[in-house]
């Protein structure tokens, strides 16, 4: 646990960043009390400002310089290759958990070896969970960026309807049907997991209501 010195100092950080976007934006309505959250030694502000979503929503609906407001373009996604679109447009994958495979399980190692809850036992897994918190940082951030490069220059696009749970399912089997080629298949789902296709489909769509 922190202490009550390193809360405020984080509470400060956060009113001080909160105080900042609303300068920078000039609301004169907000939610009556900002929300913050801590979470992996960091400290998160929430503000409910629906005059940015307003605006930001009247910006966007002119699309992108160049885009045709009236194309509709096909996306297949996959796992060598991210998404590919019918016009020929192709988005390599990040693979933002592959690239940090290495490193986590060094750091899952170290961690079996230290005792349960002492303070190096506790450093470990704070290391851990910074290291996967960057996973998904990584992942959200080529996430939005590809849906927001699709979506502003496509009127419609049509996403193949996706069965993840059943595609990332284990090919283990059991004693009386045991399972073939388990360890590439393991491979398979880690990589179909990594990819994130069904935050992707979930951003596409609310970025194209509001357009």
């Amino acid at each position: 646990m922190a202490s009550g010195l390193e809360k405020r100092t984080g509470y400060l950080v956060a009113q001080r960043n909160a105080i900042a976007a609303i300068a920078q934006v000039g609301l004169d309505t907000l939610s009556p009390k900002p929300h913050y959250r801590r979470h992996n030694q960091e400290y998160h502000c929430v503000l409910c400002c629906w005059q940015v979503v307003r605006q930001h929503s009247d910006r966007v609906r002119g699309r992108g310089a160049g885009a045709s407001v009236s194309s509709i373009v096909g996306l297949d996604a996959g796992v060598t290759l991210f998404a590919t679109l019918s016009d020929g447009t192709m988005f390599e994958p990040v693979n933002a958990f592959r690239k940090n495979a290495v490193k986590l399980a060094k750091y899952q190692r170290c961690l079996s070896r230290k005792t349960k809850f002492s303070s190096n036992w506790k450093k470990q897994q704070q290391k851990i969970s910074r290291l996967h918190q960057r996973v998904a940082h990584t992942r959200n951030d080529f996430l939005h960026k590809t849906s927001s490069i699709i979506s502003k220059n496509h009127a419609m696009i049509v996403v193949e309807d996706l069965k993840v749970t059943n595609m990332s399912k284990s090919a283990s089997g059991n004693i009386k049907a045991p399972g073939r080629s388990v360890k590439a298949k393991s491979g398979l789902n880690k990589s179909i997991l990594d990819q994130g296709w069904g935050e992707f489909r979930r951003q596409l769509e609310y970025k194209q209501a509001w357009r």
